[in-house]
């Protein structure tokens, strides 16, 4: 129904039907947090054109703690035909410059997204980086990078305020060093073939470890990665073994301060295995027909198999305190995994004499028969060489060349 029009008169009431101009603006009245929270669902273009509607919101959008740059500007407008990747840096470049200039010393980041389909150039990368420092050095604690082409810089992976981070659209990366409040990661679509995920705030297993990364839920580029390290982070077992099988390119694994782990591994493509667990009860099994070398640090009473046929190198380290609650015939038995080795590297530690008594080696079969070089170290300097020595060439009958701490000596 149209409105009817009155003229006024000084003193006049104005009729009931007729718009007021001047109605007060109700959304101009809510406290900035709640229409700050209205604005983190908008493009952040959308909140500089918004400035214009209300004097109170002029300058709002320079201190939202929501921040959305979308290289596409598919909602907005143009008069003539634009370069929207050059419209976009400059846009990224003109909201940076008024946010240093008019953003109060106590506003924060809460989070920013950057998106853009177009593959930049090192101009451009310089823009974005700009943009992600500025981001961290205002306690950004969600980052949402989806940039084509885009190198993350590493300070990334180490900023403290870090909650939640998004790597997706084709963007590099060649190790994660993560912070510590870090709670999620998601790399998505990344084009690369080496892959680190660490805690720079570990603890050595010896004192004590609680992870803090969880990598469960990432989405790992399976067609390309050819090299995995996972240090200090934690995933669940099933998944564990879904992801390393589902990389079929994968050549390097390396496997470091996992806690508990009861896992088994099948992988026809894996060359190189480094396996350092901690904690009790762990159980591993690798089924590796194409693996040359292995690291391995462990405990004798751990169930661990390792089926690798064509096995060449392998280092490995046993350490304090588990032999103590195994048998002689487990370690016979443990190092009976690797009795395809060629070349062995050998740590040992153990408290109590552990040379095998003769009625042992008489009723059981040399776990290392196809030994040729062996380089084994004893923590323990106070055993006798000699001893140690006609123990492990019982272990390893062929074998060619024996050193025991530093020291060569005779197959006899």
């Amino acid at each position: 129904m149209a409105t009817k029009r009155v003229k006024r008169n000084c003193g006049e009431k104005k009729v009931q039907n007729e718009p007021d101009i001047m109605a007060e603006d109700r959304i101009s009245q809510l406290p900035d947090s709640l229409i700050h929270y209205i604005f983190s669902f908008l493009p952040t273009i959308h909140l500089v054109r918004m400035s214009r509607v209300s004097r109170r919101w002029r300058r709002m959008w320079v201190s939202t703690p929501f921040l959305y740059f979308d290289c596409q500007f598919n909602d907005v407008t143009f008069t003539k035909q634009v370069n929207r990747l050059s419209m976009f840096l400059k846009f990224l470049g003109n909201c940076l410059r008024c946010r240093k200039l008019y953003m109060q010393p106590d506003t924060f980041i809460t989070s920013l997204k950057l998106h853009t389909y177009y593959k930049l150039g090192r101009y451009a990368a310089q823009r974005v980086d700009n943009w992600v420092r500025f981001s961290i050095q205002s306690k950004v604690k969600e980052l949402d990078l989806q940039v084509r082409g885009y190198c993350t810089p590493p300070f990334v992976y180490t900023a403290s305020s870090l909650m939640q981070l998004k790597v997706h659209m084709g963007s590099e990366v060649a190790s994660l060093s993560t912070s510590s409040s870090l709670t999620h990661l998601e790399l998505r679509g990344l084009k690369l073939e080496d892959l680190h995920l660490l805690d720079p705030k570990e603890i050595h297993p010896m004192h004590g470890y609680l992870c803090r990364l969880d990598i469960s839920n990432i989405d790992f580029p399976a067609k390309t990665l050819k090299t995995l390290s996972l240090f200090s982070v934690t995933c669940a077992d099933q998944r564990l073994e879904c992801l390393i099988s589902g990389l079929p390119l994968l050549e390097r694994l390396t496997l470091i301060c996992f806690y508990g782990v009861n896992i088994s591994i099948l992988s026809h493509s894996l060359k190189y295995l480094s396996f350092d667990p901690f904690g009790d009860n762990t159980k591993a099994k690798f089924v590796t027909p194409n693996l040359v070398y292995l690291y391995l640090r462990c405990r004798v009473s751990w169930i661990i198999s390792i089926e690798a046929p064509n096995l060449f190198q392998g280092d490995l380290s046993l350490s304090d305190g588990g032999y103590k609650s195994a048998s002689y015939f487990d370690l016979v038995h443990f190092l009976a995994n690797l009795n395809g080795l060629k070349k062995m590297k050998l740590s040992i530690v153990w408290d109590e004499d552990m040379i095998f008594p003769e009625d042992i080696r008489n009723t059981s079969s040399p776990p290392l028969p196809n030994l040729k070089h062996l380089e084994a170290s004893l923590y323990d300097k106070h055993k006798k060489n000699s001893e140690l020595h006609e123990f492990l060439v019982w272990c390893a009958p062929s074998v060619e060349t024996v050193k025991i701490n530093g020291e060569s000596y005779c197959k006899y």
